[in-house]
């Protein structure tokens, strides 16, 4: 219940500064939107061990679903994707510079979308930590 409440104080807090105080929210989202680590510069010697270590991932999240069925419907997906792009790193290394120049492309600008309707989305945020507040007190026991 504790973690209900402190969600849905940050939540409250968002709403309140997107509808009253936007500049301090803007100013977060343009320190936010810096890259701070380039990870394929990082990877790119070691590609071969981080695709074999997708692959033992893929295959321990694999046994894992199979031994214990409750989480396979969540387990089986990310072992497929572990799979898929373990296989990609070792076999096949320059389409995963392709993937990630792509991945690298802005597709929508969130910050202005959210700034554009900012009192909008302050108070979804407001309301919905309301709900959040609500649903905190009726879990007491």
């Amino acid at each position: 219940m504790v973690y209900l409440l402190m969600i849905g104080a940050v939540e409250f807090l968002v709403g309140l500064v997107l509808v009253l105080a936007p500049e301090p929210f803007r100013g977060l989202c343009s320190r936010c939107d810096r890259v701070f680590l380039d990870i394929d510069k990082k990877l790119e010697p070691y590609r071969a061990w981080v695709g074999i270590a997708e692959v033992a991932l893929s295959a321990w999240l694999l046994y894992v679903a199979i031994r214990f069925p409750a989480f396979g419907v969540v387990l089986h997906p990310f072992s497929l994707i572990f799979l898929f792009f373990g296989i990609l790193y070792i076999f096949l290394p320059r389409w995963m510079t392709k993937i990630s120049g792509v991945a690298h492309k802005k597709v929508m600008d969130v910050d202005e979308f959210v700034m554009g309707a900012r009192r909008i989305s302050g108070f979804i945020f407001i309301l919905a930590s309301f709900y959040i507040f609500y649903l905190a007190t009726r879990m007491v026991p």
